[in-house]
């Protein structure tokens, strides 16, 4: 982050180009290195009391604003902040750009390598503006693993890009939903990937009758008494006329079950960015009586619990599936 202008919360002297600054890990506060060393810790003991972080005195949304009107931007590598087309560093970070005639895509190698972990913000703005939001606001919400969120929302807004890769996504978009306390996306993840498995569910229904047919199994007192044998041998007969359509209808549900585990790949962490955003303006209007910040690590952050309650609704969907396909033929 750029400095310059700002004042030492110790010495009370503005930062220059030349100087070498420091900033608390927990609040942002920053001072010249010097006088954080003679001090030894942070003496902004106000923001650490009421858990709240330092935020600028200088207005550089301006000049993004200024430089974003221009048709032809320059878009610094470092911390993706709009530039004038003349400029030679970047108003925001203060490091040197290089202009080029394509700033639609920028390589993110030195925007990854830059960041300060020892910063609360990893070097980032905590006022700057996310649709509405700030980002202070959005790694509140986030709470976990926000090293990775924060870059990726500040690529998606800055670039205008929904695409990303979430791996995690592509195998267990119900439960990565889920555990993001995402309930809505999660119910959908879970019925469409349910309702693409209908048909391999149905033909190994079929297959698992005919393998156990005629065994020990059917000889039991008990399953003679419930007429088992029966009841499978009915819904045998009746699945029977329709197996190659079910064959079909497989291999065309599976084709769409990894196009649909390929999208939520691409646009989950979008999804959530979209989430967060929205949760956030809810919490802020209805002008909760505890700390915003508080509000919001608790409606945010993951939950381990809702993962194994997504578990237990897949395992009852599957249960009631049977048991209505077994009454269908009682």
């Amino acid at each position: 982050m750029n400095y310059i202008g700002e004042k030492c919360f110790c010495c009370n002297n503005e930062f220059t180009k030349d100087d070498d600054v420091v900033v608390c890990p927990e609040c942002g506060t920053p001072y010249h290195k010097q006088c954080y060393k003679e001090k030894g810790h942070c003496i902004n003991d106000t923001l650490h009391e009421n858990g709240q972080s330092w935020k600028r005195t200088i207005e550089t949304d301006a000049v993004n604003k200024t430089a974003a009107s221009s048709e032809n931007v320059i878009i610094c590598k470092n911390c993706l902040a709009k530039n004038n087309p003349d400029a030679s560093v970047c108003v925001n970070c203060g490091k040197a750009i290089k202009k080029s005639d394509d700033n639609s895509t920028v390589d993110l190698s030195e925007f990854f390598s830059e960041f300060d972990t020892n910063q609360k913000y990893f070097g980032f703005n905590p006022d700057e503006e996310f649709d509405g939001t700030r980002l202070e606001e959005v790694a509140e919400f986030v709470n976990t693993n926000t090293i990775y969120y924060l870059p990726l929302f500040k690529k998606m807004k800055e670039l205008k890009s929904k695409i990303s890769f979430n791996i995690v996504c592509f195998f267990f978009s119900p439960f990565y939903f889920a555990n993001r306390k995402m309930w809505p996306m999660a119910i959908f993840a879970l019925i469409v990937t349910m309702l693409l498995k209908l048909p391999n569910a149905i033909i190994s229904l079929i297959e698992g009758i005919e393998a156990t047919s005629g065994s020990a199994l059917y000889d039991m007192q008990i399953f003679n008494e419930l007429q088992i044998e029966a009841l499978y041998a009915q819904m045998v007969e009746f699945f029977e006329p329709y197996r190659n359509l079910l064959v079909n209808a497989d291999f065309i549900c599976t084709i769409l079950s990894f196009i649909f585990k390929f999208i939520m790949c691409l646009f989950g962490n979008w999804i959530y960015y979209k989430f967060t955003v929205k949760s956030i303006k809810k919490i802020k209007e209805k002008n909760v009586k505890v700390p915003i910040n508080t509000a919001l690590n608790s409606a945010g952050g993951t939950n381990t619990a809702n993962i194994i309650i997504t578990i237990f609704l897949y395992c009852a969907i599957y249960f009631a599936f049977s048991w209505i396909l077994v009454a269908l033929f009682v």
